[in-house]
């Protein structure tokens, strides 16, 4: 925020190397995973407290894609899931995820980040918990249809030689079915071996 910062001088001369470079910034994805404090999740942890940390985390994420010109923000189920079902507090948890993917559409438009021509929920089976919250993309595809206040802004960005076939999904069913209902922003692809997880 502070334009004198470290950090925004140092964004200052990658959007600089970026530019000469003529390069663009696709996504700003915030990460929710490495630190140990989101180990039961990070915009779905049960701790209020961390889920207003990952909520700033992801605010600050936003900031430096917008820095960077990014295109789109993207949310990668980090560590949103669970290994034990019981444990989850399945009342509220969908809820906590909707407030905050909702939030950070609120923030951008806030800010005036006109950058962002649009969100994605890239889903993941599993790895680094045991199962996700948003496991496939048709899970995601009803969750932004089903669960989100702006739900014209977000589409699915799958993962087809990884994330989907991680789970032995087949990859030209997700891609047919996430355009016939027009949520298919762009394609990630990956190098995993089928079922491997």
């Amino acid at each position: 925020l502070d334009p004198r910062s470290e950090v925004s001088q140092t964004l200052a001369k990658l959007k600089a190397m970026l530019d000469g470079a003529g390069l663009t910034v696709n996504t700003a994805t915030c990460s929710l995973h490495g630190n140990p404090i989101f180990r039961k999740g990070g915009l779905t942890n049960p701790d209020p407290a961390i889920r207003a940390l990952a909520r700033s985390k992801v605010e600050r994420t936003l900031r430096i894609g917008h820095r960077l010109g990014a295109r789109y923000m993207t949310y990668w189920v980090a560590r949103d899931g669970f290994e034990v079902p019981v444990t989850v507090d399945w009342k509220n948890v969908y809820t906590w995820l909707a407030d905050a993917l909702d939030h950070a559409v609120d923030y951008v438009r806030e800010k005036g980040f006109t950058n962002y021509i649009g969100g994605t929920i890239e889903p993941k089976p599993n790895e680094p918990r045991g199962h996700m919250f948003l496991p496939t993309a048709g899970h995601a595809a009803g969750f932004i249809c089903g669960r989100l206040r702006h739900r014209d802004f977000w589409q699915v960005n799958p993962e087809l030689l990884q994330h989907e076939s991680m789970a032995l999904m087949n990859g030209v069913l997700t891609l047919a079915y996430l355009v016939s209902i027009g949520k298919l922003a762009f394609l990630h692809f990956g190098s995993q071996i089928k079922a491997q997880f």
